[in-house]
């Protein structure tokens, strides 16, 4: 049963010019002010978007970490966005509901671990089927499979989230497997899989989202590698050079040496997995930003394309088929949107 709330929530998306604010709200990203500015900066967030925080009187010392807070306050406008002005900044009680704040994955956990278990089922080569099936019959495993952030704020950073964008690229994967004929499906979908494995133990399954010690020091990559290799000494006769290429998809999946690869994709599966994993993270933010717009034309910066806003247009925009895209994507937004991102990088 959900703990009762002692005052009505605010999300951000109900934040009004003017008005007076008395709610609950997730802090991040807090620093003090300098100069003849403001006492304290932080961003305000939940699952509806996120706006500015300042506060003009803070007590000089007085040091906050990123959660959730009661906020008294006024909003406000500056430089044509919105910001909230606190007056007081104080930790939630242990038993406020925080539910309605944290964004969540779009299925239910269930039915998505239901779909993991036909992926791996359908994995046609037996090594590679005793392996997933390995990791499915590890419960500690699986409950924080289910339960685990993709990320702290990039994409899919809810409870499920890991689940979601695993099932999103094997999807993607699979999709440009059968353009491919020559790539290896079960190798592909394998590699899709267990490609964030490391994140069960990168991140915390509580919410909102953080990063445990060991993901702040390992990151998720080499952790993931780590699992899937000591699951695959424990069966009997698994070719070396499955192993090796196993190992390659989840060590190479972020594409390059500068974002904590072991090493760079050199299988046909481990630079389709590259992509897919990377479009599937992309088109989450994507989407969550489009969500979020609440019908205006323009995104708010999306931090995962180097902070670029996104044109929506509007229902009564036409677009002429015959006018076309004048440059590519990448030429138009710069080739940093599409280095892979995750928040240890």
């Amino acid at each position: 049963m959900a703990r009762k709330r002692k005052r009505p929530l605010i999300l951000v998306r109900d934040l009004v010019p003017g008005t007076k604010v008395d709610s609950h709200f997730l802090l991040r990203g807090i620093s003090p002010g300098t100069g003849n500015g403001p006492r304290l900066r932080a961003r305000v967030w939940d699952r509806t978007g996120e706006a500015s925080l300042i506060a003009w009187d803070w007590e000089e010392g007085r040091v906050l970490t990123d959660g959730p807070y009661r906020v008294v306050g006024s909003v406000g406008i500056y430089a044509g966005s919105m910001q909230l002005c606190a007056e007081r900044v104080e930790p939630c009680p242990p038993d406020t509901d925080l539910h309605e704040l944290l964004p969540t994955a779009s299925r239910p956990v269930a039915e998505m671990w239901e779909e993991l278990e036909r992926r791996c089922a359908e994995c046609g080569n037996v090594h590679l089927r005793a392996l997933l099936n390995l990791c499915l019959a590890d419960s500690a495993l699986c409950d924080r499979w289910r339960r685990a952030p993709a990320a702290v704020r990039h994409h899919h950073a809810y409870a499920g989230g890991l689940l979601e964008h695993t099932l999103g690229v094997a999807e993607v994967a699979l999709m440009l497997a059968a353009r491919f004929p020559r790539i290896d499906r079960d190798l592909l979908l394998t590699g899709a899989l267990l490609h964030d494995i490391g994140k069960v133990e990168a991140y915390r399954t509580n919410a909102p989202p953080e990063m445990t010690d060991q993901g702040g020091l390992l990151g998720h990559v080499y952790p993931g590698a780590r699992i899937v290799d000591r699951f695959i000494d424990r069966l009997e006769g698994f070719p070396s050079e499955l192993r090796d290429r196993v190992l390659h998809l989840i060590g190479s999946h972020h594409g390059e040496r500068a974002h904590g690869v072991f090493e760079v994709p050199k299988t046909p599966e481990a630079i389709v997995l590259h992509f897919a994993d990377n479009i599937d993270a992309k088109m989450n933010a994507v989407q969550i930003a489009c969500e979020q717009a609440g019908g205006q034309a323009w995104t708010a910066p999306v931090r995962s394309l180097a902070d670029e806003c996104l044109f929506i247009g509007s229902a009564s925009a036409a677009f002429a088929a015959d006018e076309g895209i004048s440059e590519p994507l990448e030429d138009s937004l710069g080739s940093d949107l599409f280095a892979h991102d995750d928040d240890e990088e």
